[in-house]
């Protein structure tokens, strides 16, 4: 485990505790270089280390300033906020960024620094790296004292999923329960915080799982399911609701939905069954559907692009193509494997399209010659051509649930649970085996050596002991507008009853934008 740490990639964190204080010391450093280092809350005292204030950090990305809010000595948060500005501002050791002037300790790895000048260096490939924020977890947490029935309002959640729109607004929303709807979560300040998004009366009352898109002019869309038929609601690019109808009635039964927006009110509605999939499509914004293929395979997903009428199915181990907005498929290879023996795990293989129109496939696959899983991903090429699948995981332990996306060309970005302290299958691993969070990304996937950097988040426990779908099915990556790497997932590492859904992103030190970002304006 820890030879492994030492090999991944610098993360950024924050986390509860104390930092420290600021000593009186005034050395004069040319490029400072100051840092996070488990510390969400500072401690200021004067000379007489009299505690005098509180800096609690409450906007951080790595490369930006801290903006920290104040406090008396008694803890209790003043209403202001202290912005930092030429003089006096906190900086990060992931900036990359050189600061002039003068430095006061804030704990071993911690500074404020009262700069003169602020210097932005050549850019360097080292600095073109992956590291990951700190965790949010989303939803309440409700154990012993849950209710007999949940909601929106006290759902901890499960198997998420996120979207993120050309504005930036992130979204994420997960399985509460069966007779519960969905709770949907929005932030619109790159992720530091979340609200509940409302609906009307029917989005709050019916459903089980859904899935989101967002159209070329910023409105959101949520498809959600119940037995035997769905539901399309959809909110304005303000979070304003506008509608929740009926969509469908569809073949039951109605399993996993996931939804695409296309131009001018086009939709399409993918949706599982228990020996096939099923692909509907609309025309005016949901109101109606129309069966466009049945797809072999219990699993099926979809991703559309780059093309506006183009999407790519994969469904039976296959990949499935269409350029006319789904009237016609054409059945393309079968998904390469990396050697002859060996398996696939039943789980969704997730596809990642870029802008350049090079498709990935991500799967988790076991050898043959023991029952561990390792993360692999492929690519065709636009003119048809497959890569040789190239593993992604760490050598140690077993590796389940990849989800992707990509972006700009030859980007990719993946997350998925794994442990490095058993090489059994997942559900067969040891019952003090640590699940923890891994992502990985690439800018290089075009050339032969994608060169995937890997990076975790702290705390990145989700869970201990055999999966059997304690986590569910998947969790989700969604590369942003701004090239960061935006990941929903699952976690009961603290033994709660429940799982709770949190959310991570990575810096933009390793740039995945593309040129046109699809999802709104």
């Amino acid at each position: 485990m820890t030879e492994l740490r030492s090999s991944l990639l610098a993360l950024v964190l924050v986390t509860t505790g104390w930092a420290g204080c600021i000593g009186t010391a005034d050395d004069s450093l040319d490029a400072n270089r100051a840092g996070l280092d488990e510390a969400s809350s500072i401690q200021v005292v004067d000379e007489d280390e009299e505690a005098i204030a509180f800096a609690q950090v409450t906007q951080y990305a790595a490369g930006e300033v801290l903006t920290v809010t104040s406090a008396n000595a008694s803890g209790a948060l003043a209403a202001e906020e202290l912005t930092p500005s030429a003089e006096r501002v906190l900086v990060t050791a992931d900036g990359y960024e050189d600061w002039e002037g003068s430095v006061e300790d804030l704990g071993d790895q911690i500074r404020l620094a009262n700069a003169t000048e602020r210097v932005q260096p050549e850019p360097s490939a080292d600095r073109d790296r992956l590291s990951l924020l700190a965790p949010l977890q989303l939803g309440s947490a409700y154990m012993a004292d849950r209710p007999e029935t949940c909601n929106v309002n006290n759902c901890g959640a499960s198997e998420p999923v996120i979207e993120v729109a050309g504005d930036g607004t992130i979204y994420v929303s997960g399985v509460c329960c069966v007779g519960g709807s969905p709770p949907i979560w929005f932030s619109q300040d790159d992720g530091r915080s979340f609200q509940l998004l409302r609906g009307d009366v029917l989005r709050d009352s019916f459903g089980i799982e859904g899935d989101f898109a967002i159209d070329e002019t910023g409105n959101m869309y949520f498809s959600d399911i119940s037995v035997a038929s769905g539901y399309l609601s959809s909110w304005d690019e303000d979070q304003e609701h506008r509608s929740t109808i009926p969509a469908g009635p569809f073949v039951p039964p109605v399993d996993r939905p996931w939804i695409e927006a296309g131009p001018e009110d086009t939709a399409w509605f993918l949706y599982n069954q228990v020996t096939s999939t099923l692909l509907y499509k609309s025309t005016d914004g949901g109101i109606t559907w129309t069966l466009q293929q049945e797809f072999p395979g219990a699993l099926g997903y979809f991703e559309s692009g780059p093309g506006l009428e183009e999407l790519w199915v994969a469904a039976d181990d296959h990949l499935w193509h269409s350029e006319d907005g789904g009237e016609t498929f054409e059945q393309l290879e079968e998904i390469p494997r990396p050697s002859d023996e060996g398996q696939r795990f039943m789980s969704y293989e997730t596809l990642g399209v870029d802008e350049a129109g090079n498709v990935w496939a991500v799967y988790d696959w076991s050898n043959g010659t023991s029952d561990a899983y390792h993360i692999y991903a492929v690519k065709r090429s636009p003119d048809g051509e497959w890569s040789q699948p190239v593993r992604v995981s760490p050598d140690q332990g077993t590796h389940h649930l990849p989800w992707a996306d990509a972006s700009a060309e030859g980007s990719l970005a993946l997350a998925w649970y794994g442990t490095l302290d058993d090489e059994a299958g997942p559900n067969e691993v040891d019952e003090d085996a640590q699940w923890e969070l891994f992502t990985a990304a690439t800018i290089d996937g075009t050339e032969d050596d994608p060169g995937f950097q890997l990076a975790q988040p702290e705390p990145a426990l989700v869970h201990e002991g055999p999966m059997n779908r304690k986590l569910l099915d998947f969790l989700q990556v969604e590369i942003g507008p701004e090239g960061a790497v935006h990941i929903a997932y699952a976690q009961d590492r603290e033994g709660q009853q429940d799982e709770r859904t949190e959310y991570v992103r990575s810096t933009t030190g390793l740039d995945l934008a593309r040129e046109d970002y699809l999802n709104g304006p």
